[in-house]
């Protein structure tokens, strides 16, 4: 997964449900999510910064990171997993809490509805007639609050546009023509 972690998906969908879809594959499943994030940048990107919307959370393997990156962090076999920020440059596993801080700086409603949709393109891709109306429901939800972030009538907490990069949205038309014939 690039922003999502399989735990967040796991909360929307069972876990044997989501390896009949995905083909028990996780590239199935990064390819959904990118096209899932792809879907909703375009509704965002006029008014936020999706670069730091979509922060990357890589589950932790050793090696450096930097200060403020994040990793999806298991601490042993009977833990959950968890999103770690590194507090300053460190070689130490997010188990090292001088290092690291359990912290998730995602937006909520964001990964809800990332998730939401991800797995609606998955069930896509096994048969597109015959989707859960569940899933059906949850797709419209989501893509009803995206166009209503992107007309301004809903405001997510999430990183806006440099002032240099906003480009004001402009609309405009016309009445439809009248027919003025009697």
């Amino acid at each position: 997964m690039i922003y999502l972690t399989k735990q967040d998906i796991l909360t929307y969908i069972e876990e044997d449900q989501l390896g009949i879809i995905s083909r028990q594959s996780d590239a199935t499943i990064l390819r959904a999510e990118m096209a899932a994030k792809e879907e909703m940048a375009s509704y965002l990107s006029a008014r936020y910064d999706v670069d730091k919307v979509f922060i990357e959370v890589p589950n932790w393997a050793a090696g450096t990171y930097n200060e403020g990156q994040f990793v999806n962090y298991q601490p042993n076999a009977n833990a959950e997993w968890a999103v770690y920020r590194a507090k300053e440059n460190t070689n130490a596993a997010p188990s090292d809490t001088t290092k690291w801080e359990l912290r998730d700086d995602r937006n909520a409603i964001v990964v809800m509805f990332l998730a939401d949709i991800t797995v609606y393109h998955l069930f896509t891709a096994i048969n597109p007639r015959n989707i859960p109306e569940l899933r059906g429901i949850r797709y419209e939800a989501a893509v009803a609050w995206l166009n209503k972030v992107q007309k301004m009538q809903a405001n997510p907490n999430l990183p806006k546009l440099e002032e240099a990069d906003f480009v004001p949205q402009v609309k405009f038309g016309s009445n439809p023509p009248r027919s003025n014939q009697f």
